[in-house]
């Protein structure tokens, strides 16, 4: 429904019932936090204010409300932050404990952001969760994830599914050959096992949550059902062949209707589609 070069990087947020998500403008000079014009399909600049350097790259990002919450995986200190995207205020928050990493797992849940998991620029892999609380300002270390010794038993970017209250994950190592799914119990912080993600190489996939269903792509539409621990696969829904998988691409929820931003090559573009949801109804 739309070419352009401003579609979101990262999983988009919404808030107040519309959505947000980190753009990259004026031919990627630009890196800005934008809202989607829902009548033009364009992610415009919230306060035409490009992201304060400390803020500006990496993937590890969490929404909560009016803010955007950064892991500066650059930094020795390994630094977090937190952005207003309404008004351009950036705090220091009380720095990670766990050591220097990237591409590990980041998500909210509640007033909560879970971060851990992910390997560092010498590829030694790391194996714990931590959480943060958004009330409080602090961290806790809450569980270790079983079985990764080497830089193959790494877990990064994985794919992730994170309800109101409840968070989901896709164990993918770095060999992509894994598909263990699991959920956090929140209470007890411990792991508990779900039904095996259909695909071997889940990493890199941009998950989005409906109600009790998560929904991601590769190749086709995979929808995951927590409230029964089932996937469905959508087989006849195809995806694009050209689509170059990068950081680019994501799935995002806008006012109950699925989105999906992506990326292609020869040429490049940035496109948006838009799911026609009574196909998705039972």
């Amino acid at each position: 429904i739309k070419v352009s070069f401003d579609n979101p990087q990262h999983q988009p947020h919404n808030y107040q019932n519309e959505t947000y998500g980190v753009v990259y403008q004026n031919n990627n000079n630009f890196i800005t936090v934008g809202k989607l014009n829902i009548e033009t399909y364009h992610f415009e600049s919230v306060i035409n204010e490009q992201l304060p350097a400390p803020i500006r790259y990496g993937n590890l990002r969490a929404w909560h409300q009016d803010k955007m919450y950064h892991y500066d995986s650059n930094s020795n200190g390994a630094n977090f932050y937190s952005y207003n995207f309404l008004n351009g205020n950036v705090t220091e928050l009380s720095p990670f404990p766990g050591a220097q990493r990237i591409n590990g797992l980041i998500a909210c849940v509640g007033e909560f952001i879970y971060l851990g998991l992910g390997i560092n620029s010498t590829f030694q892999s790391f194996d714990g969760i931590w959480r943060y609380s958004i009330i409080n300002n602090s961290w806790e270390f809450i569980l270790t994830y079983p079985g990764i010794n080497t830089y193959e038993d790494a877990i990064t970017e994985p794919l992730i599914f994170a309800f109101e209250n409840r968070l989901f994950f896709g164990g993918t190592n770095s060999n992509n050959n894994s598909n263990l799914f699991w959920e956090i119990d929140l209470n007890t912080f411990s792991l508990l096992p779900k039904s095996n993600v259909p695909i071997t190489d889940a990493s890199e996939k941009k998950g989005a949550t409906l109600d009790s269903k998560g929904y991601f792509e590769s190749g086709y539409l995979y929808e995951y059902d927590m409230l029964n621990d089932q996937w469905n696969i959508h087989e006849d829904i195809e995806g694009i062949g050209f689509v170059y998988p990068d950081l680019r691409e994501s799935m995002f929820i806008n006012n109950g209707i699925i989105y999906r931003s992506v990326s292609t090559s020869s040429p490049y573009h940035n496109l948006l589609f838009k799911m026609n949801m009574i196909y998705l109804e039972d």
